[in-house]
C-alpha cells in the first residue's frame, strides 16, 4: 500500500535546529577556483558556506522548506569565480510537470538571486564549465541531464532524456566536455555544446566521476560494489581492469586527481567496519592515509597545491596540508541514532531515556532534572527490542517510503512504526494506521512502560516524546556530541537549554520560493525561555496541562 505525501511550503514558523553545523545527512560540497570558500548541502535543509583557509562558517542559507523532504538539498555548486551557488533538491510544491528549479544565490550576501524553473524532476547533481558559462544538471528518476546557458537567463541549450534511472552525478573536464554516471550503469560523455560523444554501460550503480587535467583519463567510483573502474577520458575504453581497495568490504564513495595526475586520490567506506578511510593510488601501489567520520565521503577535493578538501555524509569536513596534515576539521554536533534501536532505554512513565553516546559510552537523559549525563548507573530502564523491524508485518506506507524501527505496545494490540518520513502508530492485528506524523528518519524508538508515551530518535539529532493517543509531539530533546550540552522545548517553543547551547533552537520564517528563509532565534524571545515548565510537560502530556488555555494562549502569541 501506498500513500503521497502532503507538499507545500510551510505558512508559519517552525522550530529548527542551527547548532552551526549540518544536522542529519550531508549531501554535497564544492569549492571555487581560488579556494577562498567552500559550500555544503544536506537534508537539514540549509546550504553553508565556509572559510577554506580554516574552517569557519560564513554564513548559513535556509532554503524555502515544507514538511517532508520539500527543501531538502541534494547539490551544491560553486561557479569558478566564486560568486555563485547553485542549488538543487527537492523545490517541487506538486508533482506536476515541470514543476521543480534550481535556487541560485550569492554566496557572500546569503541572498537568493534567482531560479532555473521548468524541470521535470529534482536535480541530483550540478556542475559549472570551467569558463563559468554554463551549468549542467542530472535529476532523479529517468529525467536525465540539462545544460543551461549561465549567461543567457539560464536558457536550455541541451537535454538528453534517454537515462533508465537517476542521474547521480555529473562532472566537467578542464576543457568544457563532462561526464554524468547514471543509475542506470551508464557513464556518458558529452562535449560542450551537450552533444552526447559516447556511452559506457558499466554495470552497477556510479557514484562518483572525476576526470584528469588533460582529460585523458575518468575515473569511476560505485556505490554498491567495492570496486574501483579506469576510462579513457575520450573514447570511455576502459583502461585498467575492476580492482578492489583495501578490502571486500570497502566501497570508494568519492575520487579525485592530484594536479599532475599521477596519483589518484580515493575516499572509501568501509562498512564492516564502520569508518572512512583516504588512500592514494597510482600505477603501481596503494597507499592507505587517514580518514573521518563513520559514514560515506559525499566530496572529495584536491588544489592545485595538493591541499585536500573532505566530506561525509555524517558532516565531517576536514582540509589536510600538502604533508597530510591535518590544516583543519569540523566535527557533527549531534548523536548518530542509527543503529540504536536495540540501545535506546526509556523509563516507566518515559521522564528519562539512555542510549549509546559513543564509542561504548552511554549516555541519560532526565527531564526531571534537566540533566544530560554520561556513564549512567544501570537501574533497569526498558530496553527498545533489537533489530526493531516488521517481522513480515504490512506496513502502510508513502512511496519510496523506508521502514526503519518497529516496537509494539505494551497493550499487545497496537505498535509504533518509525520509518525515513514518519512516526506512526498502526493497529497490529487490523493493519490499521491510527495515527501519522512527519518525523525526520526516525532511527530508533521506544514506548514508556506505562504505555502514554512513545519516543522517537531522528535523523536531526533530536528525541522526541509523542502522545501514544494522538501521535502529538509534546517534547523534543537534542543531545549535543560534546556529552554535556542540551537544549529541550516544546512545540509551542517554551524551552530549557544548557548555557553551551542556548543559541542553537531557532524559528524558520519561509518568504516564498523568490527568496532565502529567515532564522530567528528563540534567545531573542526572552519570554519563551522557563526551565521550570519542561520537567511537567511529559506527566502533563503537554504544556496544556501545565499552563492552562490562558498560558497556551499567551504562549502561541
Amino acid at each position: 500500500m501506498t500513500e503521497k505525501p502532503p507538499k507545500g511550503l510551510y505558512d508559519r514558523p517552525v522550530l529548527v535546529i542551527d547548532p552551526e553545523v549540518h544536522t542529519g545527512q550531508l549531501d554535497s560540497i564544492d569549492i571555487d577556483a581560488a579556494w577562498h570558500w567552500a559550500a555544503t548541502g544536506g537534508s537539514d535543509k540549509t546550504v553553508r558556506i565556509w572559510d577554506a583557509s580554516d574552517g569557519r562558517l560564513l554564513r548559513t542559507i535556509r532554503v524555502p522548506c515544507g514538511s517532508g523532504h520539500l527543501g531538502e538539498v541534494y547539490t551544491v555548486a560553486i561557479n569558478p569565480d566564486g560568486n555563485l551557488i547553485a542549488v538543487g533538491g527537492c523545490f517541487a510544491e506538486n508533482t506536476s510537470t515541470d514543476a521543480e528549479r534550481i535556487l541560485l544565490f550569492d554566496p557572500i550576501t546569503g541572498d537568493m538571486i534567482g531560479t532555473v524553473e521548468g524541470l521535470s524532476k529534482s536535480v541530483r547533481s550540478l556542475s559549472f564549465s570551467p569558463d563559468g558559462l554554463q551549468l549542467a544538471a542530472t535529476m532523479v528518476g529517468d529525467a536525465g541531464m540539462r545544460l543551461f546557458s549561465c549567461d543567457e537567463r539560464w536558457k536550455e541549450i541541451a537535454r538528453d532524456t534517454n537515462y533508465g534511472d537517476h542521474g547521480h552525478f555529473v562532472c566537467h573536464a578542464s576543457d568544457g566536455y563532462f561526464a554524468t554516471a547514471s543509475w542506470d550503469g551508464n557513464v556518458r560523455l558529452y562535449d560542450p555544446s551537450g552533444e552526447i560523444i559516447r556511452s559506457k554501460y558499466s554495470g552497477g550503480r556510479p557514484v562518483r566521476l572525476a576526470f584528469t587535467a588533460n582529460r585523458d583519463r575518468l575515473a569511476v567510483a560505485f556505490w554498491d560494489e567495492p570496486r574501483l573502474q579506469m576510462l579513457d577520458g575520450q573514447s570511455l575504453e576502459e583502461i585498467d581492469a575492476d580492482f578492489c581497495y583495501y578490502s571486500d568490504c570497502a566501497f570508494p564513495s568519492a575520487v579525485a586527481w592530484s594536479a599532475k595526475d599521477t596519483k589518484l586520490r580515493i575516499g572509501i567506506y568501509d562498512r564492516l567496519a564502520g569508518h572512512t578511510l583516504l588512500g592514494n593510488s597510482d600505477a603501481d601501489s596503494f597507499e592507505l592515509l587517514s580518514g573521518d567520520g563513520a559514514h560515506p565521503y559525499v566530496g572529495l577535493r584536491l588544489s592545485p597545491r595538493g591541499e585536500c578538501l573532505t566530506a561525509t555524509s555524517d558532516a565531517w569536513l576536514a582540509l589536510d596540508t600538502t604533508d597530510g596534515s591535518e590544516s583543519w576539521k569540523v566535527r557533527p554536533a549531534q548523536i548518530d541514532w542509527r543503529d540504536q534501536q536495540g540501545s535506546l532505554c526509556v523509563s516507566k512513565d518515559g521522564t528519562v531515556v539512555e542510549f549509546d553516546y559513543s564509542h561504548n559510552v552511554r549516555a541519560r537523559f532526565d527531564t526531571n532534572t534537566l540533566q544530560f549525563s554520561l556513564d549512567p548507573p544501570d537501574d533497569g530502564l526498558s530496553r527498545a527490542p533489537s533489530p526493531g523491524q516488521p517481522d513480515g508485518r504490512a506496513v502502510p506506507l508513502f512511496e519510496h517510503e523506508v521502514c526503519r524501527c518497529l516496537v509494539d505496545h505494551p497493550d499487545g494490540v497496537r505498535s509504533v512504526v518509525g520509518t525515513s518520513w514518519t512516526l506512526r502508530a498502526i493497529n497490529s492485528r487490523a493493519r490499521q494506521v491510527l495515527w501519522r506524523i512527519e518525523c525526520p528518519n526516525v532511527w530508533a524508538v521506544n514506548i514508556s512502560g506505562d504505555g502514554r508515551l512513545a519516543i522517537a530518535a531522528c535523523g536531526d539529532g533530536t528525541l522526541r516524546w509523542h502522545r501514544m493517543e494522538d501521535g502529538a509531539e509534546i517534547l523534543a530533546v537534542f543531545p549535543l556530541l560534546d556529552g554535556e550540552n542540551w537544549v529541550a522545548w516544546t512545540p509551542e517553543g517554551i524551552y530549557a537549554a544548557s548555557p553551551g547551547a542556548r543559541s542553537i533552537l531557532r524559528w524558520h520564517v519561509n518568504h516564498g520560493w523568490d527568496a532565502a528563509g529567515e532564522a530567528v532565534a528563540v534567545w531573542d524571545i526572552p519570554e519563551t525561555h522557563d526551565p521550570g515548565v519542561i520537567p511537567h510537560v511529559l506527566p502533563q502530556l503537554g504544556l496544556l496541562g501545565v499552563v492552562g488555555i490562558a498560558g497556551l494562549e499567551r504562549t502561541r502569541n
